[in-house]
């Protein structure tokens, strides 16, 4: 049988020695067992601990395992009860991925207006891009810094509308597209 390929889901930064240490887990893990450790800093992959599905679900990697209507799923490594060729997928660990129906939590907070005021935590756009930081200037660059806009709400790579827009967009990390618009319904 083929080796599973390390994921690397989150790194803790060990203030003491200045090193990173990858982790193959997060803390909504079952069996993760938390502790307070100022010498650390953990940061986890958004992905892996984000339990909503973007756009059609292609990237979701969330631990829900029930389907919408309460039934526990089916693990992804077994043909029981349900027979499936889905067996490629044991690189990754996806014992929390859906079988029978994925879960859909599209609840990210409403905008009113033009969203200039929202501050809601969607970090894709209406086509599923993720969204680029505001405190990076790649893959492009801009003149939204956080530190000169403070009231503009430019957290990490949430969806934000600083300039008036028709509603809230971001930056990309697609090369090729500048920005888009997000999709948050209105309140």
């Amino acid at each position: 049988s083929k080796g599973l390929l390390f994921i690397c889901k989150a790194f803790a930064f060990d203030k003491t020695d200045k090193r990173c240490h990858w982790l193959s887990f997060t803390s909504l893990e079952n069996g993760v067992r938390k502790k307070h450790d100022n010498a650390f800093v953990l940061y986890e992959k958004k992905d892996y601990i984000r339990n909503c599905i973007i756009g059609k679900g292609a990237t979701y990697r969330g631990n829900i395992s029930v389907t919408k209507s309460g039934i526990e799923c089916q693990a992804w490594n077994s043909t029981i009860p349900h027979e499936h060729r889905i067996y490629e997928i044991t690189t990754e660990n996806c014992e929390g991925l859906h079988y029978t129906a994925k879960h859909i939590i599209q609840e990210v907070e409403c905008m009113t207006c033009n969203g200039e005021g929202y501050r809601g935590p969607m970090d894709h756009t209406e086509t599923g891009k993720e969204c680029q930081r505001w405190d990076l200037q790649r893959p492009h660059r801009h003149p939204f810094r956080p530190e000169k806009y403070p009231d503009k709400g430019f957290d990490d790579n949430y969806c934000r509308n600083p300039d008036g827009k028709p509603r809230p967009w971001c930056y990309t990390l697609d090369p090729n597209t500048p920005w888009e618009f997000c999709s948050i319904k209105t309140c």
